[in-house]
């Protein structure tokens, strides 16, 4: 026989006999930490369109394998379904109203690991709210009061609904009474979306605010009731985002429902003091009538972001306002814009960037694409070649979305990288890299 001694049954071999090292508890969160944690959870300020896409995480994709791994760690034992638990309350993502229980049960009930006293709800940062369906809004409010060191809430619940309703009062109480550390504040769902009281509240009782963006409003004060509203102000506010106001999926738009900003921007114009740190504003549609918002406060704005498709004929007027103006984006789709929009220059303005409205990747036939897509881009950016800037130093035009396949032309992009090159201007891509020497990178 090749081995002469046998072992007693029963014995395993000796290297079998010690058992594993332990793995320190801090290796494990960083490991699990890896796998699980969703990115994003403090990102306060909105995606900087003068960066790649998808750097600034505000509204991320999320994996839902995320999830399955986070159950399958769960299994394993229970220093890693704690450690789990532990990293998973930093960022919540809430799509029911079972979920919402769930949370509340277990940030009441948690258990440190290793030794760590900090209570889960103290760990969160974010807290998405994709309810859809029916839930308790005092449940928000006792979710708000377990998590003090909130800093992002966004709350989407119910938004693929389409009909109009109002956020309902006991979210907002519990945002007033809960939310002071709140930093960043999401209104994104016409179904429950805030009136222009509720901003009021809003800014009155969260001031560490510095970053407010609504999709729509749901109704304003009318007649009397309007003049005599008590004036909100936005103390630590330095990003406003309006959105593109969508039209309700139902038969008859309701006569308290406005599809432009103009009263909210007349509203929030009447005081300097109401927005005193405001650096940057967005809008999906300019005003139409008024702008005493930007007569206002336009020397305060550093970047402005608007949606070519609705930007007005007061945009050389807004931007005349904006004296201090550094950054300018359009938002730009398969539309000519009206030459009565395009500013004839401006003097402070450093960047421009041209970002597609849909930020989709879109496929369509080599036709379509140049007269829906690149012909509408071309003639911006001609608009903006003939615009009189002398402190302009980059136009960026972000190739992702609809306009992922504008490398495969070639001589459009050269011609303009030449163009712009004469004048001293950087003419480049998303990521930033010049325009000079494309290949094909679809």
């Amino acid at each position: 026989m090749l081995f002469s001694k046998k072992l007693k049954t029963g014995t395993p071999p000796a290297d079998t006999l010690s058992s594993p090292p332990r793995v320190p508890v801090e290796l494990l969160r960083k490991i699990v930490g890896y796998t699980v944690r969703l990115d994003g959870h403090e990102s306060v300020e909105l995606e900087d369109p003068f960066s790649p896409h998808g750097v600034g995480e505000e509204l991320p994709e999320i994996d839902p394998g995320i999830f399955s791994d986070r159950i399958s760690f769960g299994q394993v034992n229970s220093t890693l379904r704690a450690l789990v638990h532990e990293i998973s309350s930093e960022y919540l993502v809430i799509r029911s109203a079972k979920e919402l229980k769930h949370f509340i049960h277990l940030f009441e009930h948690s258990q440190a690991v290793d030794g760590l006293v900090t209570p889960l709800g103290e760990r969160t940062r974010r807290i998405d709210l994709k309810i859809v369906g029916r839930y308790d809004p005092k449940r928000v409010a006792a979710l708000l009061k377990l998590t003090p060191n909130l800093l992002v809430f966004v709350h989407q619940s119910n938004r693929h609904r389409g009909d109009l309703g109002r956020v309902n009062k006991e979210l907002i109480r519990g945002l007033m009474w809960f939310g002071k550390s709140i930093r960043r504040l999401d209104f994104d769902s016409i179904g429950e979306a805030p009136a222009l009281w509720d901003l009021i509240d809003v800014s009155r009782f969260l001031p560490n605010l510095e970053t407010l963006r609504i999709l729509c409003l749901h109704s304003y004060p009318k007649g009397t009731a309007a003049l005599h509203l008590k004036l909100a102000h936005f103390r630590s506010l330095k990003t406003l985002s309006l959105g593109r106001i969508p039209e309700p999926q139902t038969k008859e738009i309701p006569n308290h429902y406005v599809g432009v900003w103009d009263p909210l921007l007349r509203y929030l114009g009447r005081k300097p003091e109401q927005l005193p740190v405001l650096e940057r504003f967005e809008t999906g549609v300019a005003p139409v009538d008024d702008t005493t918002f930007f007569e206002t406060h336009g020397y305060k704005i550093r970047m402005l972001r608007i949606s070519t498709g609705r930007a007005g004929i007061h945009l050389p007027i807004i931007l005349g306002h904006c004296v201090n103006l550094e950054s300018l984006v359009f938002e730009h789709g398969s539309w000519a814009m009206n030459p009565a929009c395009i500013p004839t220059g401006h003097h402070s303005l450093k960047r421009i960037c041209i970002t597609p409205s849909i930020e989709r990747v879109t496929v369509v036939p080599p036709s379509l694409f140049l007269f829906a897509v690149q012909k509408p881009l071309e003639e911006l950016v001609e608009a903006v070649d003939g615009m009189d800037l002398p402190a302009v130093e980059e136009v960026r035009v972000r190739d992702y979305g609809m306009y992922g396949r504008i490398v495969e032309h070639v001589y459009f992009l050269n011609m303009w990288w030449r163009r712009f090159a004469l004048k001293g201007v950087r003419f480049v891509d998303q990521a930033g890299k010049p325009y000079d020497n494309i290949v094909d990178r679809a």
